[in-house]
């Protein structure tokens, strides 16, 4: 039948009105930015602890390099300080090398050249047989330097949140130290 032609319409025809399809949209939009919520924070959070991870691995090697390349130290210079060590030691097992460690521009360098990345402080302590610790810049401190404790702060930003940790080493030096 042709409309307008006296016929008349249904109320019962199957279909959604206007509002209703409005209604069910606006659900849907507000499901799926929740649940896009969900999936960004839950990526945010997995790269976090991925490079959380990283910056974990990293420094624990970081101190066990550290310690290894000190440990060998047969003199500590009398120029070292709390925020840098300069030692001679036998590293390659061979002859005498002269190490400086030192932090410069959010890393650890070993004689000038990048070493170790995301160090944001480094911290040196020494201390003689007796454990009292020494005073860097009094007449002959380093010449009784027995053992070296050092703090790292490692830190990186990772998807806008600040990654940071602290780690400590200690160091018995192995060799005896040499009087010149």
């Amino acid at each position: 039948m042709l409309l307008g032609t006296g016929a008349s319409t249904s109320r019962g025809e199957e279909g959604f009105t206007l509002a209703e399809l409005l209604v069910f949209l606006a659900i849907m939009l507000i499901l799926l930015v929740g649940i896009g919520g969900m999936i960004s924070s839950g990526a945010k959070s997995s790269t976090a602890s991925y490079n959380l991870v990283k910056l974990e691995n990293a420094a624990n090697e970081a101190v066990v390099a550290m310690t290894r390349q000190i440990r060998v130290a047969t003199a500590i210079d009398a120029g070292s300080n709390e925020q840098a060590i300069t030692f001679v030691g036998f590293l390659d097992g061979s002859e005498k090398t002269s190490v400086t460690l030192a932090l410069q521009e959010g890393s650890i360098t070993r004689n000038g050249a990048s070493w170790i990345e995301d160090v944001e402080s480094m911290q040196i302590a020494y201390f003689d047989e007796r454990g009292e610790r020494l005073s860097p810049g009094t007449p002959g401190w380093n010449t009784l330097v027995h053992r070296v404790d050092f703090e790292l702060v490692f830190s990186k930003e990772s998807m806008g949140l600040r990654l940071s940790r602290t780690y400590q080493g200690t160091v018995t030096l192995r060799n005896s130290l040499d009087q010149a």
